[in-house]
């Protein structure tokens, strides 16, 4: 069974998959601070500055990072010890029911 956070591209894992590009930015940096090279591949959020777009798909999508697969436990370690991930949208309560 193939491990969950591999990736289709060869010699590289999925170390983290962040809510924005912005978050991503920060975890990135984050890593190469400690000299753990990361990539970011191209994908459908980069579609989100076409103009007439009904939505952002940033918003509908996720930014993925990652690493060489030899270093990708060391870099969700140094993301853990080092990074507070942003809640998802269902963790906010939007009606105010909480209070």
């Amino acid at each position: 069974m193939a491990d969950p956070k591999s990736s289709h591209h060869p010699g590289l894992a999925i170390a983290y998959e962040a809510h924005s590009l912005e978050e991503a930015e920060v975890v990135r940096s984050l890593l190469e601070g400690e000299g753990i090279p990361v990539t970011m591949p191209a994908d459908v959020s980069s579609l989100s500055d076409v103009q007439g777009m009904p939505w952002k798909l940033q918003e509908l999508t996720r930014e993925t990072l990652l690493v060489p697969e030899d270093r990708v436990e060391e870099a969700r370690r140094v993301i853990q010890d080092n990074h507070e991930p942003l809640p998802d949208s269902d963790d906010f309560d939007v009606g105010g029911e909480g209070e």
